[in-house]
């Protein structure tokens, strides 16, 4: 398994990100959310240059569901055990780690995706591939691509239903991404087959960021409303989306709603007996 190295102090004397990325922090739910800055994350994923033997840099966004399959999914606990960037998604999971002392910021996959297609120098810097949901989507990808500039430089991939077990397909889209050579390698396909993807095949893959972002993408991309500025300042924007799928999310987030709450009371628990 590759695992990257140190990020190298530079001129401008930026090493205080090693020190963030690097160190040993507290877990919650068996992971260690990152404590970077937005600004920070965004400006490492979008400025460091990786070298080959780097590898894949898996970055994660948790929420609730995650750590309800977390549980249970020995496959996804490995993606997140080799996962560079742990970032809050979800405000249960932040407010958690930081009741728990760590410094973790929240940090949607929505708003890493928008800061990164919209940086100014991406055409210039960096190669993209997008997995993504279906047709449609890739189509709207690559126009936008083409409106940026970087369409030469912009792959997609539409993987079947359940592709993470799907051998054949995904040594396919491994020799297709191999070949096209992304810096930045987008997961538009949802947990946690997207994380367990990277995380399986990260011998194989190139060295570039590896985004699990969910519907992040597609929001930005405009294909899916994001919910109001005034729901996400009142942590709703989970209630949102259910608004816009209830038969799909609706139960979906229940479950995981009482999941999360079992992790909690667990992890209650262990502390209690530990202190």
């Amino acid at each position: 398994m590759k695992v990257a190295g140190p990020i190298a102090p530079n001129e401008s004397g930026r090493d205080t990100l090693t020190v963030s990325v690097s160190r040993e922090a507290r877990t919650i739910f068996g992971f260690s959310p990152s404590e970077l800055s937005f600004d920070a994350v965004v400006e490492l994923i979008s400025r460091q240059s990786l070298r080959p033997e780097d590898g894949v840099q898996l970055v994660v966004t948790p929420n609730i569901d995650h750590v309800a399959q977390l549980r249970h999914n020995e496959a996804f606990r490995a993606a997140y055990a080799g996962a560079r960037l742990i970032l809050c998604d979800g405000f249960p999971i932040h407010y958690w780690a930081v009741l728990n002392g760590i410094h973790a910021h929240h940090i949607t996959g929505c708003d890493l995706t928008t800061a990164l297609l919209r940086a100014p120098d991406l055409a210039e810097k960096h190669r993209l591939v997008f997995l993504v949901d279906s047709q449609a989507t890739a189509d709207i990808v690559k126009l936008w691509a083409t409106e940026r500039g970087i369409g030469g430089k912009t792959g997609t991939l539409v993987p079947p239903f359940g592709f993470v077990d799907n051998e054949a397909w995904c040594r396919q889209a491994i020799e297709m991404i191999q070949d096209f050579a992304p810096t930045l390698l987008f997961m538009a396909v949802g947990a946690p087959q997207s994380e367990i993807f990277v995380n399986r095949y990260r011998d194989s893959l190139p060295a570039c960021w590896a985004m699990c972002v969910g519907q992040g993408v597609k929001i930005e991309l405009g294909l899916i409303k994001r919910a109001p500025t005034l729901m996400r300042w009142l942590h709703a924007e989970w209630l949102w989306r259910v608004m816009q799928e209830p038969k799909r999310l609706g139960p979906r987030y229940a479950a995981a709603s009482k999941a999360f709450l079992k992790s909690i009371i667990e992890e209650w628990r262990t502390q209690r007996r530990r202190d």
